[in-house]
């Protein structure tokens, strides 16, 4: 995402933390709703990512579309991991989901598994289940392999 772009999100922020002060807000609550909107949508615009709590608020507002009957991840149990062994491309969760909005990755092509930044788990996700799938917190990257 581009400098532009975030040093918004991040004054709006900002903004958001000074407006109580201000009594730009009716309350706490208000206040939290829309800093977990901001950092939602930061995390969902740029590399960053978004929790399962995060997915939840987007999907709340529309910016994604709601679940389809997916349950929410095990965030707290781990799922088996190994080394990236270097077979498949890792990127960040960021990269990958702008990828896929751009169509540079379909179901056709293959498929990716979830991972952090040294480790892939055995967990499955599909370019089609990009915007409905929960990820779970731990999740950084995502390796993806060609067919």
């Amino acid at each position: 995402m581009n400098n532009v772009f975030e040093k918004c999100m991040c004054a709006a922020i900002e903004v958001c933390h000074a407006a109580p002060v201000k009594d730009n807000f009716q309350d706490e609550a208000q206040k939290k709703r829309v800093i977990l909107i901001l950092s939602a949508l930061c995390g969902y615009l740029t590399e960053d990512g978004t929790t399962y709590e995060q997915d939840l608020v987007l999907r709340e507002i529309k910016v994604l579309p709601p679940k389809m009957g997916i349950p929410p991840p095990k965030i707290d149990i781990l799922p088996p991991m190994t080394r990236h062994d270097d077979v498949g491309e890792i990127m960040t969760l960021g990269d990958w989901r702008q990828a896929v909005k751009d169509g540079a990755y379909t179901d056709d092509d293959g498929m990716g598994n979830l991972a952090t930044e040294t480790h892939v788990s055995d967990l499955e996700i599909n370019p089609s289940d990009a915007e409905i799938m929960p990820i779970p917190a731990w999740v950084t990257h995502v390796v993806w392999y060609n067919r």
